[in-house]
């Protein structure tokens, strides 16, 4: 299992097992202010189309709102498209009608980057041109998580986003194997990220890892 894999596993356990983690997340993107508690529901994550299925990451109701969140691990040009593509699919699919008039309404969406580069923007858009001259432009925000330091990951309660802290130091990853130092303090490290996490969650969270933790990983890198 390559390491984007692992992360995409790990992302989608914290969807499924540690939910009420997403809450602080979509607060710090769509400037919202639900509490801790609030009651998330899970929508479905497949979406049939005529030339086959779509499959999202993450569909959450909060209250009257869907939102719809993709975890990519780097950056991609199409990925504009993409969430357009997605997005559009549950649009129809909670489209509701008044007489003849149909009213669609796009989810609140947003990419996580786990890796970016200096070309990742801050918000993808699609610009759709109709034929009565009329321009919509769609606009997806995006969240870097290499921006986020891990004083700012705490300040903010993001811990959505601590699985994913050491990649960070993917591009050093031979350089800290090699000097002992560095090693002894990026593992004590990683491993004081795990008090945050119950041991059913950290269980949950690290199954696709067989059951390593983040450090290991790392290990692997090196």
């Amino acid at each position: 299992m390559n390491n984007n894999t692992i992360f995409d596993d790990v992302f989608r356990t914290m969807v499924e097992k540690m939910t009420y983690l997403l809450v602080p997340l979509i607060n710090e993107v769509f400037h919202t202010s639900y509490p801790k508690d609030v009651k998330i529901v899970h929508l479905r994550n497949e979406h049939q189309l005529e030339d086959g299925e779509l499959i999202t990451d993450a569909q959450l109701l909060i209250g009257d709102k869907v939102y719809h969140i993709e975890c990519q691990s780097t950056d991609d040009i199409t990925m504009a498209i993409r969430m357009f593509e997605y997005d559009f699919a549950i649009a129809l699919e909670s489209r509701r009608r008044v007489g003849r008039k149909f009213y669609v309404e796009f989810p609140r969406s947003c990419v996580i980057y786990l890796r970016s580069t200096k070309n990742t923007p801050d918000v993808e858009e699609v610009e759709l041109l109709l034929p009565d001259g009329q321009v919509c432009v769609y606009r997806v925000p995006t969240v870097k998580v290499e921006r986020y330091t891990k004083d700012s990951i705490f300040e903010k309660n993001l811990l959505m986003l601590l699985p994913f802290y050491v990649m960070r130091y993917e591009e050093s990853a031979h350089i800290i194997g090699e000097d002992s130092e560095k090693l002894r303090r990026l593992l004590n490290n990683c491993a004081s990220h795990s008090r945050y996490f119950s041991s059913d969650e950290l269980d949950a969270l690290f199954l696709k890892m067989n059951r390593t933790n983040v450090c290991k990983l790392f290990l692997r890198m090196v």
